[in-house]
C-alpha cells in the first residue's frame, strides 16, 4: 500500500530532507499497489511520476505531468521528451540514437542537428492506472 503526496513546487519545502515527506506536499490518494521511483501513474485524468519514496512510511512523492501517449517529434534547443514534455539539461551526455526519458522512462530516438535536439517518440513507458 502506498500513500501518494503531490510534492510542493516550492524548492525549499520540496527538498527539505529533514522534514517528513508528508509535510513536503499535499496528500492526494492512497493505493493498494506498491509504487516505485520512476513509476508513471494515471489517476482519473491526471498523470504523475514518482520522484521520491519513503520506505518506512510507504509514502511516495509525485509530480504532476502532462503526458501524451500520441505525441509528435520535438525539435528544441534542449532535449524535450515528446511524451511528458520534461527537459533534460544533461542531454549532452546522451548518445544519439535510441534512448529514454529520465523523467517518465519512455523510449525515444535522439538526434542532434544544427544546435537542436530532435527527439522522436518510439514507445511510451508503462502506465499504472489507479482506479
Amino acid at each position: 500500500m502506498s500513500k501518494v503526496i503531490l510534492l510542493s513546487k516550492n524548492k525549499d519545502i520540496r527538498h527539505n530532507l529533514a522534514s517528513d515527506i508528508k509535510k513536503r506536499g499535499e496528500f492526494i490518494f492512497e493505493t493498494e499497489r506498491e509504487l516505485e521511483i520512476y513509476d508513471l501513474i494515471k489517476k482519473d485524468n491526471d498523470f504523475y511520476t514518482v520522484c521520491i519514496k519513503e520506505v518506512a512510511t510507504d509514502t511516495v512523492g509525485v509530480d504532476k505531468v502532462d503526458f501524451e501517449i500520441e505525441s509528435d517529434e520535438t525539435i528544441e534547443s534542449e532535449f524535450t521528451c515528446p511524451y511528458c514534455k520534461s527537459i533534460d539539461y544533461d542531454a549532452f551526455e546522451k548518445s544519439e540514437g535510441e534512448t529514454y526519458c529520465g523523467n517518465c522512462g519512455s523510449t525515444v530516438e535522439l538526434h542532434y542537428c544544427c544546435g537542436n535536439y530532435n527527439v522522436k517518440p518510439i514507445f511510451p513507458t508503462s502506465i499504472i492506472v489507479i482506479k
